[in-house]
């Protein structure tokens, strides 16, 4: 099946459903990039906007859903809404904190944040002087909301975005690939053939 029949059949499905398809449904959306501190001044970060987090908000909302989005500092907001709770955060380890509160409560989960994989082990108390030609840093991996939210996944959605660059696009997302992209989150995934295709940078 190619891109456009894809595409085709999800506008499909979307525009013959009633607003209130997901009326009652409550969805747990983390958008945006974390920043890992340095300092009290740096921090380290990624480009995303946060943009897919918001649309996909907006577009819940559309359909009935109370959507609690959890999102990091400085991403797109969604639009206000009756339904629509936000929870600011700036690290990963925020993010997966409030993240990890609120699952257990929802039907459903979108995971769209670019989290940081790594941070500082340490952030200093002040700001780093600069002194010398180089500075060294020690980082750690940071925890990942969506590795770890496979353990509540029964009866319940989940969805995360796989984005892999300076690769050729679009390519088969099988076997081994797709095992080691999904399975240490916890995704389901059906035994049939499937696509990955590239999202737009935020």
């Amino acid at each position: 099946m190619e891109p456009e029949d894809i595409l085709r059949h999800i506008q499909n499905f979307f525009q013959t459903q009633t607003a209130s398809f997901l009326s009652g449904q409550k969805v747990l959306l983390t958008s945006g990039p974390t920043q890992e501190a340095i300092d009290p001044v740096r921090y380290i970060s990624n480009h995303s906007s946060g943009k897919m987090g918001a649309a996909l908000a907006e577009a819940l909302l559309t359909k009935g859903a109370e959507v609690h989005a959890v999102i990091g500092k400085g991403a797109v907001m969604p639009s206000p809404h009756p339904r629509l709770h936000v929870y600011p955060v700036s690290s990963a380890a925020e993010m997966f904190a409030k993240a990890n509160r609120l699952h257990p409560d929802m039907q459903g989960s979108i995971f769209t944040a670019a989290v940081a994989d790594y941070a500082p082990v340490e952030a200093a108390a002040e700001k780093i002087k600069k002194q010398g030609e180089t500075l060294q840093l020690t980082l750690a991996k940071t925890v990942d909301d969506r590795r770890s939210s496979g353990r509540f996944e029964k009866g319940r959605t989940v969805a995360r975005r796989l984005c892999t660059r300076n690769r050729k696009w679009p390519r088969p997302c099988t076997g081994e690939a797709r095992e080691k992209k999904l399975r240490p989150r916890g995704a389901e995934l059906p035994e049939r053939r499937r696509r990955c295709f590239p999202a737009r940078h935020e």
